[in-house]
């Protein structure tokens, strides 16, 4: 049995080292060597270093006890707030000179140390703080009086914090939370120690909840709690059935180099909580490769279970490994023993061997619930990101929610939404995340990129996922550089050419393993219906509110626009014009040249009202061969202005028809709100009467009612 015991011999050492330094750096307070207004020699050099070496250990020690992990023995007990306390005073008297208000860094950590520090450790910690300030007067750095100041100023720190602190609330607030994060922490240990966070099998449960969406995370807490019951049953009727002192289950750290406490039955109070060395007593035997280990008798001062505090107590001991199916390295061990010294039993070897092949199912199963739990959240949050797509209408909403969906659920840096142009390149549509700045919206030939590769042979690249090289991934001077992870996927039907592409991309290295490229396939498919929906959606649209020949709004778009528009004027007593315009003796050229020469003729001037109008206008098809212009924000000046450019557009237009150029006009109407009318009736019948106007005045120009207002008679227009 002596092999097996070993004693943690390093973290001994750290222990005695760290404790060194703390009295190095103290030494160097006392003398004067951490004084900021020295001159730089030798002995300030070494106590510099001493303090950064103190503060590095001590940031260690307090990383570690965070953790639950602290250095061994007494010294390990106190050697952390010693450094600590050293590494804080002679950061002080370096600050001192700069800031009245250093003496804050000591005050701050003794007030901290008073209330969570044991009292054996506080007292050693006090010990040293009166020897640092006597040691300061003593020299002189400190008059007494400074020294006393501070170490009033330390006490009142220390009792206003323990003062806080006792309130009843804080308590509770404070021990509720320490549990909850106690839980948490030792439950993600015990579930990494048994299997439960499958990492490298899926990854399923690193993706994140779509919005509010709850989900599985990396650890089934279910499943973990199942466990931890039963292994409590079973350690108990372990324990009563065999009159046992004591059964235990110790189990391999994740870090493999300690092991840990997982269930105990005892009736002795003198149990050590752990983390215990690994190899430490009867454990090391297993690391040689024993699959169990009986005792007895046993010596009356043996020391080989590491969870009792004391020696003796023990007259035999038994071990045996629990069997993992799974073959994972780490293990956990079912530890027994009794007072009674006589050998053990094959029964009762046998049962305690059942017993651990009862933990292994039980770890088994928890290990089952724990994938189904996995399984459950990604379908959850699978459902939420389709159905978000599917329940996006227009083109803008599916693009939105499709980047949204992929980004979410395969945790993609980068994601952007590639459509095919008709002359059979593609436009990057959509792109979220960095790298995206200067991407959206710009055009690609059909062979640029691996986007383009990817559409040409309607398959995903690159394979797997990981990138190889510094192939760009849109044009030459779009490569995306520092995403190792890429994948592009056709948005395709089946074995239908595809209408576009989405590509993403992420910092990390294999992010996208196959769960992830099944779930973009997935989405990809679904996108690509989506996107033909919401094409046709936006045909039909476009159908019920244009014009077939033209292009132009129709007359029941004009309408409602018009009263829209009419209706944010008087809102705002803002302005607005329309403009009545009809093609002159566009009869005469449908008789002459017949119905399809008349039909270009309309095509061709539409196309110069849309070009002439502004965003925020409307052009509409009127009837026949009148049109309309609606100008939002717009005076008679400016409405002027734009009239005569309708009007100079039309006559510059040219139609080659059988060796000769024929040429048409155009004469307008313009009307003004408020001025020429308040009603949507009113404000139309002027607008035509100025029209009728302008055909009188000899046609190809442009009247405004304004201009009725001075007596002209003209002549019937013919």
């Amino acid at each position: 049995m002596k092999e097996a015991v070993e004693t943690d011999t390093g973290g001994a050492a750290l222990a005695w080292g760290l404790l060194a330094l703390a009295a190095g750096g103290a030494a160097a307070v006392v003398l004067g060597w951490a004084e900021a207004g020295r001159a730089p020699d030798r002995p300030q050099v070494i106590a510099g270093l001493a303090a950064l070496a103190a503060a590095a250990l001590a940031a260690w020690d307090a990383v570690r006890r965070v953790r639950g992990r602290r250095l061994p023995g007494r010294a390990g007990e106190v050697a952390g707030p010693l450094a600590w306390t050293t590494a804080a005073w002679i950061l002080w008297r370096l600050l001192a000179p700069l800031s009245p208000h250093a003496f804050l860094v000591p005050a701050g950590l003794a007030a901290w140390l008073a209330v969570t520090a044991p009292p054996a450790v506080l007292g050693c910690v006090a010990a040293e703080v009166l020897l640092l300030e006597g040691g300061l007067a003593w020299h002189g750095l400190l008059t007494p009086a400074g020294a006393a100041a501070d170490l009033a100023a330390l006490v009142a720190a220390a009792l206003a914090l323990r003062l806080f602190v006792r309130g009843e609330a804080f308590r509770r607030r404070l021990r509720a939370r320490l549990r909850s994060a106690r839980a948490r922490r030792d439950a993600l240990a015990h579930a990494r120690e048994l299997g439960l966070v499958e990492d490298a099998v899926a990854g399923i449960g690193e993706l994140p909840p779509l919005d509010a969406l709850d989900g599985a995370g990396p650890v089934s807490l279910p499943a973990v709690h199942v466990v931890g019951e039963s292994f409590r049953l079973q350690l108990d009727l372990v324990h009563r059935a065999l009159s046992l002192t004591t059964a235990a289950i110790l189990w391999l750290d994740p870090d493999k180099e300690t092991t840990r406490l997982r269930g105990l039955a005892s009736s002795r109070s003198d149990i050590l909580p752990g983390p215990y060395p690994l190899g430490a007593g009867i454990t090391g035997l297993f690391l040689k490769g024993r699959q169990e280990v009986a005792l007895a008798p046993l010596r009356g001062d043996f020391s080989g279970l590491p969870y009792y505090r004391n020696r003796g107590g023990v007259g035999a001991a038994f071990a045996v490994r629990i069997p993992d199916e799974a073959g994972r390295a780490a293990f956990g061990i079912l530890c027994v023993d009794r007072a009674a010294e006589h050998a053990w039993t094959e029964t009762e070897t046998g049962v305690l061997r059942l017993a651990a092949r009862k933990l292994a199912v039980e770890i088994r199963l928890a290990r089952m619930l724990q994938r189904m739990d996995r399984e459950r959240g990604i379908t959850e949050r699978l459902c939420a990101g389709l159905r978000e797509l599917n329940g996006a209408l227009g083109a803008e909403a599916v693009l939105d929610a499709a980047l949204k969906s992929a980004k979410v659920l395969v945790q993609a840096d980068f994601a952007a939404v590639c459509l095919v142009e008709p002359d059979g390149g593609y436009r990057v549509a959509r792109a979220v995340g960095p790298g995206a700045e200067g991407i959206e919206g710009r055009a690609f030939a059909a062979r640029e990129g691996l986007v383009g590769q990817a559409l040409r042979i309607n398959r995903s690249l690159p394979v797997g996922g990981v990138r190889r090289g510094r192939a760009p991934v849109f044009g030459d001077r779009h490569g995306l550089p520092g995403y190792p992870s890429l994948r592009v996927i056709p948005l395709r039907h089946d074995d239908d050419a595809p209408v576009g592409a989405l590509a993403v991309a992420a910092r990390r290295p294999g992010a996208f393993h196959r769960v992830r490229r099944e779930i973009l396939e997935l989405i990809a498919a679904q996108m690509a219906v989506k996107i033909d929906q919401a094409r046709a959606h936006e045909e039909i649209r476009r159908m019920a509110t244009s014009d077939g020949l033209t292009g132009l709004a129709n007359h029941r778009t004009f309408q409602h626009a018009f009263d829209m528009m009419l209706a944010r004027a008087g809102r705002r007593g803002g302005k607005m014009a329309l403009i009545l315009c009809d093609i002159d003796h566009f009869k005469r050229v449908n008789d002459t040249y017949g119905h399809p020469f008349g039909d270009r003729v309309l095509r061709e001037v539409a196309g110069v009202l849309r070009g002439a109008v502004r965003k925020v206008d409307l052009a509409a098809r009127y009837g026949g061969e009148e049109f309309a212009v609606l100008l939002e924000d717009a005076d008679l000046g400016g409405a002027r202005r734009l009239a005569e450019r309708i009007r100079t557009g039309v006559a510059r237009l040219r139609f080659p028809l059988e060796g000769r150029e024929v040429r048409v006009s155009i004469s307008l109407g313009i009307a003004v709100f408020p001025e020429d009318g308040h009603d949507k009736g009113v404000l139309v019948e002027r607008a035509d009467q100025a029209l009728y106007q302008a055909k009188a005045g000899g046609r190809n120009r442009a009247v405004a009612w304004d201009d009725l207002r001075i007596p002209n008679p003209g002549a019937a227009p013919g």
